[in-house]
């Protein structure tokens, strides 16, 4: 497709055991074969330095010193503060910064982000912490519209993702350690979570497609691959000055 300055960034949300990961994985391979410039995020970040912070300051100069203060202060809203509360805003930092640079002097058609800033942001909080003015407030402060961005939302519900997860057996995840029905529980939450992160997505310029993951593999991966290929080709974003 040639040299593209601001390519699609395709980030997928959802419940664990949704299937996201599979049809990330699908689209992109889909892509590839049909000569499409597309690669994961996991790409990106791999390439960069192993070091905690490195990686964080070679891409510095994308972000500026807002988007830090800005996650700062989501950090201390959402309390108590913890370590694994700490890891997701650095995954929002990290996820922000990589499509900040590839939207500016990168030459990919897409990036396919299988679990990016709305899946971090969903696993930060709370349900009886949620403050659906702050999440309103946070994802307009990094100003996501300014991107060419498609978010995918796979949508499931508890019993479907707590069989999946039950079955894989990966052992990867805390999720994978549960029994049944605290498994439920904890997927029931989540799911209401999502429910309120996605009603704080109605940000002008930024498109959405909501997949239903009862619908075969297959059938919803040509969905996709039609609305990408669409949005690749009628593309007019230009890069981020």
């Amino acid at each position: 497709m040639g040299k593209n300055k601001c390519p699609l960034i395709i980030e997928f949300n959802g419940l664990p055991g949704s299937g996201k990961s599979t049809l990330s994985n699908r689209l992109l391979n889909k892509l590839q074969i049909m000569g499409i410039k597309a690669e994961q995020s996991d790409y990106f970040i791999n390439s960069l330095n192993a070091g905690k912070y490195t990686k964080y300051l070679r891409l510095f100069k994308y972000g500026g010193v807002k988007v830090p203060i800005y996650l700062l202060s989501f950090l201390i809203s959402i309390k108590p503060i913890s370590i694994a509360r700490i890891k997701y805003i650095k995954s929002i930092y990290l996820f922000y910064l990589i499509y900040k640079k590839y939207s500016i002097n990168g030459d990919y058609d897409a990036i396919v982000v299988d679990q990016g800033i709305i899946q971090a942001i969903v696993s930060s909080v709370y349900l009886d912490k949620m403050d659906a003015g702050k999440l309103a407030e946070l994802l307009n402060k990094l100003n996501l519209k300014e991107l060419n961005y498609l978010v995918v939302d796979c949508i499931s519900d508890e019993l479907m993702s707590s069989k999946r997860i039950n079955s894989r057996k990966l052992e990867q995840g805390r999720f994978d350690f549960m029994e049944i029905d605290c498994l439920r529980k904890n997927l029931e939450i989540q799911s209401s979570i999502f429910a309120e992160v996605r009603s704080c997505l109605n940000i002008k310029d930024i498109d959405r497609v909501g997949l239903d993951m009862r619908t075969p593999i297959n059938t919803n991966t040509n969905i996709l691959y039609e609305i990408v290929i669409k949005r690749i080709s009628n593309k007019t974003n230009t890069a981020i000055g």
